[in-house]
């Protein structure tokens, strides 16, 4: 009896220690994020006045396999804000009759070389209506003396899980020569999401929501983009450097739903939350505010939790069905600004690394790397970016890439001569 008690103190005081132990670490571990980044736990108030951007109409639609869809040749009118006054008027008509970014491909059947490029914003994103799959087009023509094709099946937000589904369904009905799957770092953990065009309380709005429903409920979407079907070119030019009430309607949903937003954030990023433990993000996640940013931005961007890519459902699958349609396929690491800055190809995670040797062992092949294909050191490599704080390609990133994924393709034998 005696014995049983010793031993039944020994677990008590074992697990007490445990408990204490694990709620010191708790504290430890969140004073320490609040030194080292006060931001993380810090809401700013909403500030109408700073620059805002307006579309007519969604640039997305919803589709169940795969995320969203941009609609065909639809044009969109788009307006700027800034100090509360119209600053900007154009009109994107960059979508065409097949439904990617670019222009249009009536001879494609005829070219000699076709090529199927995949991939998120940095494919999708235009300068004056360029992007960088068409300036692969015109390098691999100026390499090869040959008429080539690049369809560019780019999409913004997407990561490599859905460029893969993608490309699934597409290179059945393309049938290209080559397809390239191409990523930046940032794109090895985004998880699927799904984009909406809804009306909600009599407002149109675009949504991101994390399930495949076309008129998700508002706790799990978030908007994409500001709508206001008021907001058209004719009355964008009209109004340069005026503010009216369709200006104010604009300021006023924008404070609206970034206000609901920062409201369910407070509570998120509290120091004192109880709502989830920064110690279990670490361990886990091996990011200790991995609850606040994936219930943050998760809207925009949601993240995998799984650690490697076997253990995403169905994955493994799509591969092979990706594999049995007969159309090679190479992946891609389209290298970005800081990665080319510091001359290194990825800027990885620890979770992220483990998920890209995951995902090169399912493919059966490394990822190619653009900066195996460029002259290092490179050159002002600021010019790669199209603002000082976005790093989307300028024209100039754009033959950056082409010049560097050409060589890719030549020198790696992936087409024919």
């Amino acid at each position: 009896m005696k014995r049983n008690r010793q031993v039944q103190l020994y677990l008590a005081m074992t697990l007490i220690s445990l408990i204490l132990g694990l709620v010191g670490s708790e504290i430890m571990i969140r004073a320490y994020i609040a030194f080292k980044d006060p931001y993380v736990f810090t809401v700013k108030p909403v500030d109408t006045k700073a620059s805002l951007a307006t579309y007519s109409i969604s640039h997305w639609e919803f589709d169940k396999d795969f995320g969203y869809v941009y609609p065909p040749k639809r044009k969109i009118d788009l307006t700027m804000l800034a100090d509360g006054l119209v600053r900007g008027c154009a009109v994107l008509d960059v979508i065409n009759s097949d439904g990617n970014i670019g222009p249009e491909q009536p001879d494609y059947k005829d070219a000699e070389i076709k090529i199927a490029v995949f991939g998120d914003s940095w494919a999708a994103f235009h300068v004056n209506g360029r992007n960088w799959p068409q300036a692969l087009q015109d390098e691999l023509q100026k390499r090869l003396n040959k008429k080539v094709r690049v369809i560019n099946f780019g999409r913004d937000g997407y990561g490599v899980l859905q460029m893969v589904t993608l490309a699934r369904a597409k290179l059945k009905e393309f049938k290209p020569d080559l397809a390239l799957i191409t990523f930046i770092t940032d794109d090895i953990d985004r998880d699927r999401f799904w984009r909406t065009a809804v009306v909600k309380n009599g407002e149109d709005r675009v949504l991101t929501t994390l399930d495949p429903d076309p008129n998700p409920p508002l706790n799990r979407a978030a908007d994409t983009f500001l709508l206001h079907p008021g907001a058209t070119y004719d009355w964008c030019t009209r109004t340069q450097g005026k503010r009216d009430q369709v200006v104010e309607e604009i300021e006023d949903k924008y404070a609206r739903y970034i206000s609901a937003v920062m409201e369910d954030r407070a509570e998120t990023v509290s120091i004192f939350t109880f709502r989830h433990s920064f110690l279990y993000n670490l361990i886990v996640h091996r990011n200790a505010v991995h609850s606040i940013f994936r219930n943050y931005k998760n809207p925009q961007n949601p993240r995998i939790t799984e650690l490697t890519y076997n253990e995403i459902p169905g994955f493994v699958d799509e591969i092979k069905d990706l594999n049995s349609i007969g159309v090679p396929w190479q992946l891609v690491h389209l290298a970005f600004y800081p990665e080319v800055k510091d001359g290194t190809e990825y800027l990885l995670t620890p979770a992220r690394e483990k998920l890209l040797q995951s995902l090169e062992s399912i493919a059966n092949h490394k990822a190619l790397q653009t900066l195996d294909y460029v002259t290092l050191p490179v050159e002002k490599p600021e010019r790669m970016n199209v603002t000082e704080v976005n790093f989307h390609p300028s024209l100039w990133g754009m033959e950056f890439y082409a010049q560097a994924v050409s060589k890719m393709i030549i020198e790696q034998g992936l087409i024919k001569p």
